[in-house]
This record gives C-alpha cells, sequence and structure tokens, in this order.
C-alpha cells in the first residue's frame, strides 16, 4: 500500500530462507485491506516473485476477508507466473455452498482439475461444521462459533 515493493520482496526472500530447505511458505495478502484489484494484483505478483509457495486471502481477522473478486484477481496472478504457487482463500467461507463457488472458480481461472490438496485449500475453520454436516447428510449448524 505504500509502494515499498522491495522490502516486501526481501521480507517474503528472508522467510523463505529462515524456512530452509523444503518448507513451504504462504503469502497472506489481506486483501480486504488493500480493497483495490490493482494493489492485489501488484501484492499477489511480488510475493509469487518472491519466491511465496502458497498466496493467501486473508487472516480472517479484518472486516472483509476472502471475495470471489479477490480470489479471481490472485488465481489469474498464479495463471499468468507459471509458477507453481498455491491459493487459499481464508476468512468469510462459511458453507460448502460457497467454498463450491471458489472452487469453480479455480477451474475456471486455473483449469479443471487444478485445485488439488496441493494447491488450493480453504480456512476450513468457518466451513469445517457445515462440510461436515453435509458429509453426513445432516443439517448444519445456523450459527458458527468464532475461531
Amino acid at each position: 500500500m505504500e509502494g515499498l515493493e522491495e522490502k516486501v520482496i526481501s521480507r517474503i526472500r528472508r522467510v523463505k530462507q529462515a524456512a530452509g530447505f523444503g518448507v513451504r511458505v504462504k503469502a497472506i495478502l489481506e486483501t480486504g485491506i488493500l480493497d483495490e484489484a490493482d494493489k492485489i494484483r501488484r501484492a499477489s505478483d511480488l510475493a509469487i516473485e518472491a519466491g511465496a509457495d502458497f498466496i493467501k486471502t486473508s487472516t480472517g481477522k479484518v472486516p472483509v476477508n476472502a471475495t470471489l473478486s479477490s480470489a479471481r484477481i490472485m488465481l489469474e496472478a498464479i495463471r499468468d507466473s507459471g509458477a507453481q504457487v498455491g491459493f487459499k482463500p481464508a476468512g468469510g467461507v462459511r458453507n460448502t455452498t460457497q467454498a463450491g463457488h471458489y472452487l469453480s472458480l479455480a477451474d475456471e481461472v486455473m483449469g479443471e482439475g487444478w485445485a488439488t490438496p496441493v494447491t488450493f485449500r480453504f480456512g476450513a475453520s468457518g466451513v469445517l461444521d457445515d462440510l461436515l454436516a453435509v458429509l453426513n447428510d445432516k443439517t448444519a449448524p445456523t450459527e458458527q462459533v468464532g475461531y
């Protein structure tokens, strides 16, 4: 947001180095705060350039978290980079229907079958109860407990 792009790249690279060989590093972009498409895209590009293995929409701790529009921008950045980078929508994905929208978007942007456990993960605390209820053919709870 402040235009300090080299600091962003430097910090992600230092985390990668500190983590060590074979450790996957996730960069959290906090897209709800970035709020503008060009900022979300630039943050995605910088994180990918710096070597992030995953880019994540949010911590889930701010008023605006994952949105389909920010997810599209981030997935397009991954696709356009040609890098092997995963994606994680987090915060605001509360039920299996919403999760399905993100998976459909990944199929649309990245190609059918791209979303695997290696490339695509949910911030599952919000959607877990609903998913388990669907899998067990029961009604999901109507209220989500905070995490």
